[in-house]
């Protein structure tokens, strides 16, 4: 047990695995931990009578992304004109 311990080979494949794990069980604990949470924002939402629209706005809010807006709305001659062109 003495040799292992000394033997630099061996000190550096242990500390990179013992790194990766660590990190590797933090990163999925958090993620699990957000959609956990993301999961309940949607349940109290729904029983408070949100529409899907606004569940997903919000949702994506909280995420950081901004809400996608709606296309603009044409005309029918506008709509015409694009035919044609």
């Amino acid at each position: 047990m003495d040799k292992l311990l000394t033997d630099p080979l061996f000190l550096v494949f242990s500390w990179l695995t013992i790194t990766s794990v660590v990190g590797s069980v933090g990163y999925y604990w958090t993620k699990a931990r957000r959609d956990d949470q993301e999961t309940t924002l949607k349940q109290d939402m729904l029983q408070r009578g949100m529409s899907a629209d606004d569940i997903v706005k919000v949702i994506q809010v909280s995420r950081g992304k901004a809400p996608k807006a709606a296309p603009p709305e044409q005309s029918a001659e506008e709509v015409h004109a694009d035919a044609r062109a």
